[in-house]
């Protein structure tokens, strides 16, 4: 938080409940699976599920993909099976464009039983373990916005509840937008 305070020029630890709320709100707005930026920003571990059946690939959400935990399916028994991490390739990992599964040579991918959830990807993502790893213009984007509802509190509503993402940060994220594959 003392980053925040630094840019608004905020000193006071009068502050810390506000700033506690409108930085979780910051990152409610910029991060994971319903952030704009549909990335993770720190270290996460996610489980992904595809209905029916693989697709030719498997395009992992929420760049930049650190590894892959694993990849399970409901076989046309009903029984779930655990693919060998030898019968595919991952290629991508860390990128910002996301990474991708795809069988190994020689390799396809299993049949699945057709239903919801038939293929389970287990994954971790994020730039690092603490915000430091995190981009500077996505840190800095999210300090404006802290500094835009700090500037837009006190008429009893809560400033977090009316106040549009700046313009000037909209700028500094516009880059690491990742949009999603279907």
């Amino acid at each position: 938080m003392d980053y925040c305070r630094r840019h608004i020029r905020e000193f006071s630890n009068d502050s810390d409940d506000d700033f506690g709320v409108f930085k979780t709100v910051a990152e409610e707005y910029l991060d994971g699976r319903d952030g704009i930026l549909n990335r993770a920003l720190v270290t996460q571990a996610w489980e992904w599920s595809i209905d029916n059946r693989f697709p030719k690939v498997l395009h992992v959400p929420l760049p930049p993909c650190r590894s892959i935990g694993g990849i399970s399916y409901t076989d046309t028994d009903g029984a779930t099976q655990t693919l060998a991490a030898a019968d595919y390739r991952v290629f991508g990992i860390g990128a910002d464009k996301g990474a991708r599964i795809l069988p190994a040579y020689g390799k396809s991918w299993p049949t699945t039983r057709c239903e919801p959830e038939a293929v389970r990807v287990t994954f971790t993502a994020g730039y690092g373990d603490t915000a430091a790893d995190v981009p500077e213009a996505i840190l800095q984007a999210a300090v404006m916005f802290v500094a835009a509802m700090d500037r837009h509190r006190g008429d009893g509503t809560g400033g977090e509840s009316r106040v549009a993402f700046p313009f000037g940060a909209k700028a500094l994220i516009a880059r690491y937008i990742f949009r999603k594959i279907s």
